[in-house]
């Protein structure tokens, strides 16, 4: 839908669309692969983390993989204790942050997972770690078979009421506002 949409505002490769409710970074994904250039604004932290996660994983694909390999290491040595300070202290020790923000992601779906479905966060957080790294692979391969050029891609944690942009600088807007319930 959001691409459809992309299409009837017509516009291009190298323009740039602003969504300020970027939640999941659905719009954000569709317009780099397109080649459309995306800031993103959102006022939850976690929304900006998983945008940011989806759009820049794939800058950083080989050293997401090396960070895997190291991290099996660290905590496989605290055998099945490794929820609480053993993973933060690894995670926070990755200095990239975009390799960073991919790992705190897996950690909070994991966490997620053992919440509100009572699945074991140890399986759980390896298990969608390697289908997060399934998926950036497959985004890569593609980019690389298709040749590519991806959009740029701006999140930014803020208030849709008060978007710092320069006049004109927008060539198209598409959003989702959420929704309240009374």
């Amino acid at each position: 839908m959001i691409r459809a949409f992309l299409n009837i505002i017509e516009v291009k490769q190298g323009d740039t669309v602003l969504d300020p409710f970027i939640g999941s970074g659905t719009t954000a994904v569709e317009a780099q692969l397109l080649g459309i250039n995306c800031i993103g604004i959102d006022v939850s932290p976690l929304c900006v983390l998983q945008s940011k996660v989806k759009t820049e994983s794939i800058d950083v694909l080989p050293e997401i993989i090396k960070w895997k390999e190291k991290l099996l290491k660290r905590l496989n040595s605290f055998l099945f204790k490794f929820e609480g300070k053993a993973i933060d202290d690894t995670i926070d020790s990755i200095t990239d942050e975009k390799v960073r923000n991919f790992y705190k992601m897996a950690k909070l779906v994991a966490i997620s997972d053992k919440a509100r479905r009572g699945k074991d966060f140890h399986k759980s957080f390896f298990k969608n770690l390697e289908l997060m790294i399934s998926s950036v692979s497959d985004y890569s391969e593609i980019k690389e078979k298709l040749n590519l050029e991806l959009g740029k891609v701006n999140i930014r944690l803020g208030d849709s009421r008060s978007l710092p942009l320069d006049d004109e600088s927008i060539d198209g807007i598409i959003t989702s506002p959420p929704t309240q319930s009374h």
